[in-house]
């Protein structure tokens, strides 16, 4: 799918100034962002895969790609606390109070049969 946005601008907004979700193939022409919360310009190809996992649309592929490599060697009944020690959270989700949902998420994701396909898909 093609979006183009010509002439266009974001000011002052809480979030993002233009997000893109799903696999967009967007063009800004003229477009300004200028005193936005978030990122001017941010295109998220994988948000609709991280929504049906649990996780924040805006959650980095790579870094949970990451994440979920380094809890493959370490035994289920302790990956909370090396998670909890490694700032897993706060890598991934920052600051938001819904992190420690997320996290467990991600702990469940690190011990599902499908680990090593999803961390393909992640990583391309």
């Amino acid at each position: 799918m093609a979006a183009k946005f010509t002439n266009c601008g974001a000011f002052g907004c809480a979030e993002d100034g233009f997000r893109v979700t799903g696999e967009v193939n967007a063009e800004f022409d003229g477009c300004v962002s200028v005193g936005n919360g978030g990122q001017g310009f941010n295109i998220l190809p994988k948000a609709p895969l991280m929504e049906k996992l649990g996780l924040p649309a805006d959650t980095d592929p790579t870094k949970l790609a990451e994440i979920l490599r380094a809890l493959q060697g370490i035994p289920k009944a302790e990956q909370a606390a090396e998670a909890e020690k490694r700032g897993f959270k706060q890598i991934l989700f920052g600051v938001l109070k819904e992190g420690p949902a997320y996290l467990n998420n991600v702990l469940q994701l690190a011990n599902s049969p499908q680990v090593q396909q999803l961390i393909q898909m992640l990583s391309s």
